[in-house]
């Protein structure tokens, strides 16, 4: 999280705990950056216990809206940029096991790729010590994944100008699969002249982007030599939730176990909450609904009255209590 004074930190809503970060500060040299994402790769502490010392440290890496990289880790002073000569635009992060994952893409022609970045350690850090301090870490390039070979399947809209998608990642803890998902809106502008996605984001629009269908794609990483990415148009028990700042997935079956009472989640369905700027209607930005990827249809869900007419965007989390 970030607060006013754009410290950034770690917090855990259900105990209070607060872990500090360094200082972020972008290096895309523009007044219109800001932070989108934090990615961990594991569970961010002061100090390592001694049943973690033999486990990495914790890695966190940055994704700001221009799409740069950076990394570090909680004891850190400073981060450290990937890609600084600034060639490549990312989508969204993902650290698997170690392993950083981030797609990016030059749009709109299909030469896009899925990153991979190895983070590697000093060897000669002494992981033993009570008073762990862990090196400076460092990355290097692992494999790109070309994503030209996506299946040749309709959307739910044909492409026009007021249409576009974007690309996030989830991952599955429980069976360890790395998924794509392809996120399509549509909005409504003035047709005088051609907006970008920074001009559409940051509320320059007359209607904002609204979500109109949703693809879902699975890494295949053991089909050598065929395609990389495989479409999926059944998450059987799973449900997916997604928003701008992270997605999971929750299995239905232990989700619905817990509740008691009210309405029950929906199996092979995606629940996303998006919250966009729009100047001319405060209230138009909200775009919260369930998604089903049997028969392709979207249920919308009602904004919390309380925050409904608020004049700024919210940035809504989808997150699985836990007391740490």
């Amino acid at each position: 999280m970030v607060d006013n004074q754009n410290d950034y930190f770690f917090w855990n809503p259900i105990s209070g705990d607060q872990l500090m970060l360094p200082s972020l500060k972008c290096q895309c040299s523009t007044r219109n950056c800001s932070t989108l994402k934090l990615a961990a790769s594991s569970e961010p502490t002061r100090r390592v216990r001694r049943s973690q010392q033999q486990q990495p440290p914790c890695v966190v890496v940055s994704l700001c809206s221009l799409g740069r990289l950076a990394f570090c880790m909680p004891t850190d002073r400073s981060w450290n940029s990937i890609d600084k000569e600034g060639k490549l635009h990312f989508d969204d992060i993902v650290i698997v096991h170690g392993k950083l994952y981030a797609p990016t893409r030059w749009w709109p022609r299909s030469s896009s790729a899925l990153m991979v970045f190895d983070i590697i350690f000093q060897e000669d850090v002494n992981i033993c010590s009570s008073d762990f301090i862990p090196g400076q870490p460092r990355y290097r390039v692992e494999k790109q994944v070309l994503l030209r070979s996506w299946p040749h399947i309709p959307l739910v809209l044909p492409w026009k100008n007021n249409n576009d998608r974007y690309i996030s990642l989830a991952q599955d803890y429980a069976l360890m699969e790395l998924f794509m998902i392809h996120h399509q809106v549509t909005y409504d502008c003035d047709s005088d002249y051609e907006m970008s996605r920074r001009h559409i984001y940051s509320g320059n629009c007359i209607k904002p982007p609204k979500t109109k269908g949703f693809r879902v794609l699975k890494l295949n990483s053991t089909n050598e030599g065929g395609p990389p990415w495989e479409e999926v148009a059944n998450l059987g028990d799973r449900i997916l939730f997604v928003s701008n700042v992270g997605n999971k997935f929750i299995s239905t079956s232990s989700a619905n176990s817990a509740i008691n009472h009210g309405e029950r989640l929906e199996r092979n369905c995606i629940y996303f909450a998006f919250d966009h700027s729009c100047l001319q209607s405060t209230s138009s930005g909200h775009d919260f609904g369930v998604f089903s990827l049997e028969n392709r249809t979207i249920r919308h869900l009602d904004f919390p009255v309380c925050f409904s007419g608020a004049r700024l965007p919210t940035r809504p989390i989808w997150f699985t209590p836990n007391p740490w």
